[in-house]
């Protein structure tokens, strides 16, 4: 893939010490994520007219290292055109709605206020491709919500030139993260002078999850009867949401569905969990806007802030961590995983890299 330089919209270090920046940049609330990313981008362009969000003003391509308590991941940071998006491979379908949301900001703002997040299987070491240039002082370091985040510039021609050819032999790239951005560069990046920046690591540093699920509004109420078919239930124990699929009511009822062995030897877990339990159980059209994904790294002690977040919302479906060989499985074998199945870790907080995609 070839991979280019282009002009950063960034804040500088102070401004990410600011309580107000993080807290208008963090979006984590699925539920109103479109509205929230529309706001992101009015608070940018204010910043931008007044200078306090500065344009680079020469190209450059970026690398990024977030570290949080457990892990450390470094990433290459760059433009590619619209001829190289054959080498972004989606594993996740769309949400209709959400695309339908950003498309309409896209048309209003044209900025990405993120990278779409990939990453690649038998490639070199990330880290050792830019080690020579993390040793230099980096453009940005911030500590955003208990995550530090540190920016390096790369404009030197040799050092382009180096990371630029390590790249070429990758042919294909899993997003990990920003299938709706893609989505939208798929449908309109032909009619204008967009890039499309990504986040581009190797398998070995990410970190996966799957995400959860949320349900608002009722269910089927023979749900238990229908999914009996199918699975078998235990209603006490020691669940653990890393492992196993549970299903918590708004009323506390709590069970931990183990699926029968043969409805899976064919069907991926994760798609059982979409197709038996949430369109076929409980009855949910898979156009319906009344499943919500939940962030990977939630516990039960966060049930009761779901509940209250979502008003009407009465089961949350914790889902087993997906694991990276299970990933490759799937998505290697020509399957797409339900919308925002997957939580990948650490994620780059919005607005720490911005473009205009014309610019």
């Amino acid at each position: 893939m070839r991979i280019n330089p282009f002009k950063l919209i960034s804040f500088d270090s102070n401004m990410w010490a600011s309580n107000k920046v993080v807290s208008v940049m963090t979006n984590n609330n699925s539920k109103d994520k479109v509205q929230k990313t529309a706001e992101i981008m009015d608070f940018i362009l204010k910043n931008v007219s007044s200078g306090k969000a500065k344009i680079d003003k020469e190209p450059g391509i970026y690398i990024i290292n977030i570290e949080d308590e457990s892990k450390s991941v470094t990433s290459i940071v760059g433009a590619i055109d619209y001829n190289e998006r054959k080498v972004l491979l989606a594993n996740e379908d769309t949400q209709s709605e959400k695309l339908i949301g950003y498309k309409e900001i896209f048309k209003k703002y044209k900025m990405q206020i993120n990278p779409v997040l990939g990453f690649y299987k038998n490639g070199p070491s990330i880290t050792s491709l830019v080690k020579n240039t993390t040793e230099y002082p980096a453009k940005i370091q911030a500590f955003v919500n208990g995550i530090k985040y540190t920016l390096w510039c790369v404009k030197n021609p040799i050092d382009l030139a180096n990371i630029k050819e390590s790249l070429l032999d990758i042919t294909t790239v899993y997003i990990a993260d920003g299938h709706h951005r893609f989505s939208i560069f798929e449908s309109i990046a032909s009619k204008v002078n967009a890039k499309l920046i990504i986040s581009l690591t190797d398998s070995d540093s990410i970190r996966l999850k799957s995400c959860h699920r949320v349900i608002v509004g009722k269910i089927a109420e023979n749900w238990m009867q229908t999914l009996s078919r199918d699975c078998v239930f235990e209603v006490s124990g020691n669940f653990d949401i890393t492992k196993d699929i549970i299903i918590k009511f708004r009323d506390g009822m709590t069970y931990r569905v183990l699926f029968r062995s043969e409805i899976i030897v064919n069907n991926p877990l994760y798609l059982a969990i979409d197709q038996l339990i949430l369109h076929k159980a409980f009855g949910i059209g898979k156009n319906e806007e009344k499943i919500y994904p939940l962030p990977g790294n939630l516990d039960f002690s966060d049930t009761q802030a779901i509940f209250n977040l979502y008003k009407n919302s009465s089961v949350i479906v914790f889902i087993p961590h997906l694991k990276i060989s299970e990933f490759f499985k799937i998505v290697d074998g020509g399957n797409r995983l339900p919308p925002t199945s997957t939580w990948f870790e650490p994620k780059i907080i919005d607005g720490f890299i911005m473009n205009a995609w014309a610019n």
